[in-house]
């Protein structure tokens, strides 16, 4: 069997041809460059919009962050008082247990 080039050339060549024809046409389309300026408009919009929603809520972040700190100091300062109070009262109440029961335990 012989090939003929002439063929073989008519065969395979026309396919590969007529794609890059196509996709040539297609990328010198006049629509798709309107398209792909919209498009890049449109997503540097989306990230401007995006810098600015970040920006308004860190600050907002900012100032719940600086209140739950302080409701939590708050807190620690209103348990440590408590803690106090109940140590004041226990030594009351120890010292009067002590001096009731072994009142002649501790006199000369």
């Amino acid at each position: 069997m012989v090939f003929n080039e002439e063929a073989l050339y008519q065969v395979y060549i026309p396919l590969p041809v007529f794609v890059c024809v196509c996709v040539f046409k297609r990328q010198a389309g006049s629509g798709d460059h309107g398209t792909m300026d919209k498009q890049e408009r449109m997503m540097a919009s989306l990230r401007e919009r995006e810098k600015a929603v970040q920006q308004s809520l860190s600050v907002s972040l900012r100032e719940r962050d600086r209140e739950r700190e302080q409701h939590l100091k708050e807190e620690a300062i209103q348990h440590f008082n408590a803690l106090m109070a109940d140590m004041v009262i226990c030594s009351v109440f120890i010292l009067s247990y002590l001096t009731l029961h072994f009142k002649g335990h501790f006199s000369r």
